[in-house]
């Protein structure tokens, strides 16, 4: 802890680190529940949701010469569970290293919106609109660019191959996954 940090302990503050407790505190409750769920249902004898035969589950995962299409072939609750545990704890990191935060400061409304629960957790039309040219300008960003600039190449190098490989979505994964296109979005 650096000193800055000590002092605002000392002090009595509760920003950040009271903050990441009680983040930390969900997320070992989240945790206890999912095994407990896991591991005490089915052996009461519950049975749990009915499982697809191998056959079928790799009928409907798409190949391509790019790999499987893993997450086409799931359903809610599975990407559910793969977003939650999978993809924001290591989203979360990323962005929490390209913004040089103490804390990781990402969650499902960053990228969901805020009534993502409502709309079962689809892509925000909040996220901003980006046409073929931003991320073309994207592939030739210098390394050490600020601003926009920045961030289109992070979301480009880091991110999309990062989530790709999360979901195990076979190289599919592209800016446009999440965002809309510019043109898309000024049409009526």
């Amino acid at each position: 802890m650096d000193g800055q940090s000590m002092k605002a302990c000392r002090r009595g503050s509760t920003s950040r680190p009271a903050a990441a407790r009680v983040t930390m505190g969900r997320a070992r409750r989240r945790w206890l529940g999912f095994c407990l769920a896991t591991l005490v249902l089915p052996s009461a004898g519950c049975g749990g949701a009915p499982t697809r035969p191998a056959a079928q589950a790799d009928a409907t995962t798409q190949t391509s010469p790019r790999g499987p299409d893993h997450w086409q072939a799931m359903n809610f609750v599975e990407r559910h569970g793969v977003m939650s545990w999978t993809v924001l704890p290591n989203m979360a990191q990323l962005f929490q290293h390209f913004g040089s935060t103490t804390y990781p400061e990402l969650a499902c409304v960053k990228c969901h919106g805020a009534d993502a629960e409502a709309r079962r957790y689809t892509m925000s039309a909040s996220l901003p609109a980006l046409s073929d040219a931003d991320v073309e300008r994207a592939a030739h960003v210098a390394a050490n660019a600020r601003g926009r600039d920045r961030t289109l190449r992070f979301m480009r190098d880091e991110v999309v191959p990062r989530f790709d490989h999360l979901i195990e979505g076979g190289g599919r994964t592209t800016c446009f996954s999440c965002h809309r296109h510019a043109e898309e979005a000024v049409a009526p």
